[in-house]
């Protein structure tokens, strides 16, 4: 006579789930620490044909606060690009609008 199978109860599977949302809530916690999106506040999203390279040049040279460059989508020949740029500052932002606009 073959025994029983027997199948864990539905609590232990519970256990597992709890202690997986833990440990999402702990990975979430860490990238919460980044203030980045928090200090980075004024952004802008524009086309342009320019290298990457001399808008970030520029924001190194110009920004007195962070600035970060985002490639979000570039055309098939590699000539336009989409990018966002985020400032820490609103006048880095303006200085920025008013060199390239």
């Amino acid at each position: 006579m073959k025994e029983p199978v027997t199948t864990p109860p539905f609590d232990v599977g519970r256990e597992r789930g709890e202690d997986r949302r833990q440990e999402e809530q702990a990975v979430n916690d860490e990238r919460r620490q980044s203030d980045d999106r928090r200090t980075l506040r004024y952004g802008i999203k524009l086309k342009t044909a320019r290298s990457l390279g001399e808008l970030e040049d520029w924001l190194d040279e110009h920004c007195s606060g962070l600035a970060q460059l985002v490639l979000l989508d570039m055309d098939d020949d590699l000539n336009h690009k989409d990018v966002q740029i985020m400032f820490e500052h609103k006048s880095d932002k303006e200085k920025f609008v008013s060199h390239y606009a």
